[in-house]
């Protein structure tokens, strides 16, 4: 048995001590067949585990001069979540990237906001000092049409 992750790649070989030139080779999932070479040498079939129903058994079935011959079954066995680090990663790095950018913009708004309530609060006296002015001026017209009148 091998352990494979799911979505993984394998290969499975099937050969022959026949050296016959023409030998079909047969790879079966249980009943299902799923792919035929013909050669004289041995041949290499690509899978890829996609679900656990694809873990096995497989077997080849070697066709050579009218005789037939399986060969051993096969079983993959689907790998723990947790002893697959490269996975873990992958599943940990959004979450970092996340708090990251978080802690970035927590930090960002504390070293922004000091500025803002100054530039608010300089404003501010700076719109106090201005009511303050039109009234002087008001008063100094007041006074300077009461004289005059």
């Amino acid at each position: 048995m091998k352990v494979v992750r799911m979505g993984q790649n394998v290969s499975l070989s099937c050969s022959s001590k026949n050296t016959s030139v023409n030998i079909t080779y047969s790879l079966f999932l249980g009943k299902k067949h799923l792919e035929t070479k013909r050669r004289g040498e041995a041949v290499i079939f690509h899978l890829k585990i996609s679900n656990a129903n694809e873990t096995g058994p497989y077997k080849c079935k070697i066709n050579v001069s009218n005789l037939q011959k399986y060969s051993q079954e096969f079983n993959f066995t689907i790998a723990k979540e947790d002893s697959c680090p490269s996975c873990l990663l992958s599943q940990l790095l959004p979450g970092v990237l996340l708090g990251l950018l978080v802690i970035i913009i927590v930090v960002l708004v504390f070293l922004i906001q000091p500025k803002c309530k100054k530039g608010k609060a300089r404003r501010e006296s700076e719109s106090k000092g201005s009511r303050d002015a039109p009234m002087q001026s008001e008063l100094y017209a007041n006074v300077c049409e009461t004289q005059t009148g």
